[in-house]
């Protein structure tokens, strides 16, 4: 299909003509503007453009531009007057296939320059899909390469320089390129027992075609750092008319026992690992497949499923949110290994908060055959400062408890109101009953320290155990936050009255759109590739308005915002080559752009480092999509508020 912009209707007619005198076969539109025509280039599939510089709402090389700018996927042939046969040669230099002078060409003339601007374009589309082939092959190799701790070299034989890839100067920790190294700088590291080894492999591969593989000692800093492999292979360079040793020098010291046992250590000693590093990693082991599960059946549920499919579907995301609600509940085992609770305080709405624990706490009930009444008084949506983590731990062990102690078709009443007194002007109150028995509330005693709570915990029986852990995890939570509480066993149920204090924050909650307004360049710097897929196609699927660009770690992130300006970047903390903190610490040097952290480690810890680093927000996975997209526009509305 052949599109001619022109507005000249006697030369569009011309067009016409000469296209039918000739065999060749095609379809024929038109178009009077530049604007027209790029409508018909959305609405149709355009083989072709023939396209008139001086237009009615466009003129000159302006008009190339505007359409390369628009439609670049098609070809162009540029039409202009004998006066103007200079500005049509620069166009083909510009990007169009070719150019005809009005009133010069013929019918045949017409038919050629179509076919060649055809051929030219698919010649060029050709090139460039190769060169990005060759471009992914390349980046793949170098992303092998980490993954195997692979460096490549070649050196000169003559001359002994060589040339290191980046890979190699990362294995050896130095900076990437920052010297022209030689056969003599490489030897410098090689550990001194080992440097006659090495000097007489060198030497013999200059012999042979292939020779290794040698393992050897590198050292670092003077100090013995790496275990590593070389081999070697001769190559003639026809280019250079050179003969050059290519080789390779593999990190391997995984595989082996250290050399040397550490200063200060016997060599048989075990290092201790502490409780709340095991729980955290463990944490992090399962946080990390349970985000990629949360992210992809969000993307399953935006497409089309029948009756069955959604009910699976919603029993699906039910299942999840447990799961998730239960690996939280780890985390209450986790304040029993630490002495140390963080205080920390954060901004927070309490109704969202407890709206969006409504569903997950009557699905778990429900799976035990529970009935659950929630109730929650409006009075509490305000702004408000409190341990928010803290908060959900209570409710989470509160339910449970519930759970544990009460028979089957029963119920749970959740009664929240907003409290005042004289001394504290706001309150969370919360009225927990059901039908149940209350466990056996710790002395203050009991639990001075975790280490003892464990130890008891430790001598009780399954059941006991569980119930004490949930009873001391309530009573050390409410400690924390200072809050009062009540309990009291009644006949035909238990009830349990609490009181959080709760810091008024003074300025009202921001009206924050529900999505992008005007076009977002997005920068997601994420190393795992499931993640980076999932998250992207969240985000293209949530506005298309957004465009998500890619980095794998922070020294890709450095690189992409040196090249481009983003309007938001979402950085994962535990990335190989440079982590998020670095990366972060880097970016502001020079740019304030907001960021929001990704991590599978949560912590207060982390969260206070993200906050001295200038990191706008913090989001833990697994998290769910509404969160994320909540907080891009938070911070996105907060960014354009400020401009």
């Amino acid at each position: 299909m052949i599109l001619a912009i022109e507005d000249q209707p006697a030369d569009a007619e011309l067009i016409r003509i000469y296209l039918e005198e000739t065999a060749f076969k095609h379809e024929f539109l038109t178009s009077d503007s530049l604007a027209g025509g790029l409508t018909l280039l959305r609405d149709r599939e355009i083989d072709i453009v023939l396209l008139d510089l001086s237009l009615s709402d466009t003129t000159g090389f302006n008009t190339l531009r505007q359409y390369l700018k628009e439609a670049a996927h098609v070809p162009v042939i540029v039409m202009t007057g004998l006066k103007n046969q200079r500005v049509g040669q620069e166009a083909v230099n510009a990007g169009a296939q070719d150019y005809l002078v009005k009133g010069e060409f013929d019918a045949r003339r017409l038919v050629n320059s179509i076919q060649y601007a055809l051929a030219r374009f698919k010649q060029k589309a050709d090139v460039v899909e190769t060169a990005n082939q060759l471009s992914d092959v390349q980046a793949r190799l170098r992303e092998v390469q980490r993954m195997s701790l692979l460096g490549d070299w070649e050196m000169d034989i003559v001359t002994k320089s060589m040339q290191w890839s980046d890979e190699m100067f990362r294995l050896l920790e130095v900076p990437a390129q920052s010297f022209a190294p030689s056969l003599s700088d490489y030897l410098k590291l090689v550990h001194r027992e080992d440097v006659d080894a090495v000097t007489d492999f060198f030497n013999q591969a200059l012999q042979q075609e292939e020779s290794g593989p040698l393992e050897h000692r590198v050292l670092l800093d003077n100090r013995l750092s790496k275990q590593v492999v070389l081999r070697t292979r001769i190559k003639f360079d026809e280019k250079t008319n050179k003969i050059l040793l290519l080789g390779s020098v593999q990190d391997i010291s995984h595989r082996n026992v250290p050399l040397e046992a550490p200063p200060q250590q016997a060599a048989g000693d075990k290092q201790q690992v502490p409780e709340h590093h095991v729980l955290q990693q463990f944490s992090t082991n399962i946080r990390t497949p349970l985000q990629r599960t949360i992210e992809f059946l969000t993307l399953l549920d935006g497409t089309p499923l029948d009756q069955q499919q959604q009910q699976y579907m919603l029993r699906l995301k039910a299942s999840l949110e447990d799961l998730s609600f239960s690996l939280n509940n780890l985390i209450n085992i986790s304040l029993l290994s630490n002495d140390n609770l963080l205080e920390y305080q954060e901004k927070f709405n309490p109704v969202p908060l407890l709206e969006s624990m409504r569903n997950l706490l009557a699905f778990r009930a429900s799976q035990h055959n529970l009935q659950t009444d929630f109730f929650i008084d409006p009075r509490l949506d305000l702004p408000a400062i409190a341990n928010v983590d803290m908060i959900c731990h209570l409710l989470a062990s509160l339910l449970e408890l519930a759970l544990l102690n009460s028979p089957s078709g029963s119920f749970i009443f959740w009664r929240f109101e907003f409290g005042e007194t004289a001394d504290i002007p706001g309150q969370l109150q919360l009225h927990f009953t059901y039908q149940g028995s209350l466990p056996n509330w710790p002395a203050p005693e009991e639990i001075t320290t975790n280490k003892d709570a464990l130890s008891a915990l430790s001598q009780a029986t399954e059941r006991q155990a569980r119930e004490r852990l949930f009873a001391i995890t309530i009573t050390r939570i409410l400690q924390h936050l200072d809050a009062s509480t009540e309990s009291h066993q009644h006949a035909d149920h238990a009830s349990i009255r609490l009181s959080i204090p709760l810091q008024l924050h003074e300025q009202p909650a921001e009206l924050v759109p529900q999505e992008p307004q005007q076009a977002v360049g997005l920068l997601l710097v994420e190393d795992h590739p499931m993640h980076q897929i999932a998250t992207k196609q969240l985000l293209s699927n949530w506005s298309k308005k957004i465009t998500v660009h890619l980095a794998s770690n922070g020294e890709e992130a450095l690189k992409k915002v040196e090249d481009t300006t983003y309007d938001l970047i979402l950085l994962d903390l535990q990335m190989p080559v440079m982590d998020g903190l670095t990366a972060a610490a880097k970016i502001r040097e020079d740019s304030q752009v907001p960021i929001i952290a990704l991590t599978t480690n949560a912590s207060k810890q982390e969260e206070k480092k993200c906050q001295d680093l200038g990191i706008n927000d913090y989001l833990a996975k697994p998290f769910q999509p509404e969160d994320l997209f909540h907080k891009v526009m938070q911070q996105l509305h907060r960014a354009a508020s400020e401009s």
